[in-house]
């Protein structure tokens, strides 16, 4: 039984790694934090070059607490705004189409 529950338990489900920027009027790192899921961090803080402050956040899916169905709707009720180099990049990927119009999929 011991070994079930350690197979099937909360790291076993781990998928997508992400490393988000947090942007948003009047955010900080607490701020931030009230509104992420367990497995997602607060990583540093820099300012851009706009002297707006973004909150760095590093963590990965699982189960239900994803980036695109959790992490990033949940900050956006708080008109905090996120974004994800990798997702970007995947999903352009995703969407890049060679000549003649076939997906390069």
């Amino acid at each position: 039984m011991a070994q079930d529950q350690q197979t099937q338990g909360h790291g076993s489900r781990r998928s997508v790694s992400h490393s988000l920027e947090v942007r948003g009027s009047g955010i900080s790192e607490n701020r931030v934090a009230a509104y992420l899921p367990a497995q997602y961090h607060l990583a540093g803080t820099y300012e851009d070059d706009e002297g707006n402050l973004v909150v760095k956040v590093v963590g990965y899916d699982d189960a239900g607490w994803t980036y695109e169905d959790y992490v990033k709707p949940r900050l956006a009720s708080g008109n905090m705004f996120a974004t994800c180099e990798v997702c970007d990049r995947m999903q352009a990927l995703a969407s890049d189409v060679m000549p003649g119009g076939s997906s390069i999929w």
